[in-house]
């Protein structure tokens, strides 16, 4: 075997070592890469699950301190009437018999 074909080999040898530790290390990169996404996607997944979370809570809190606006104007009216009627009633108070004028 001549000394040309030795280093020709020996070069290719080389090359194929170099190649394979390139495939290894594009290997480690795309798992390192994957595992990156994989906590990515459930960071968001969670904190997506908060959002609802929350939301749901505010349109909870909105409900309960919602006012039907038809429903409170019917009580306001109601109420009003009320406080009407009662105030029209001739009063029996002692304050009300004294501002009387006096009929002597």
């Amino acid at each position: 075997m001549s000394v040309r074909r030795m280093l020709q080999e020996m070069e290719g040898e080389k090359l194929k070592q170099e190649q394979a530790e390139r495939e290894r290390a594009y290997a480690e990169w795309q798992a390192q890469q994957a595992a990156e996404l994989k906590r990515l996607q459930e960071e968001a997944e969670k904190d997506k699950q908060e959002f609802l979370k929350k939301q749901a809570e505010m349109e909870a809190e909105k409900a309960k301190w919602h006012v039907d606006e038809e429903e409170s104007a019917q009580e306001v009216a109601r109420m009003k009437k009320e406080f009407l009627a009662r105030n029209a009633k001739p009063s029996t108070s002692v304050g009300a018999y004294l501002k009387q004028p006096n009929k002597l």
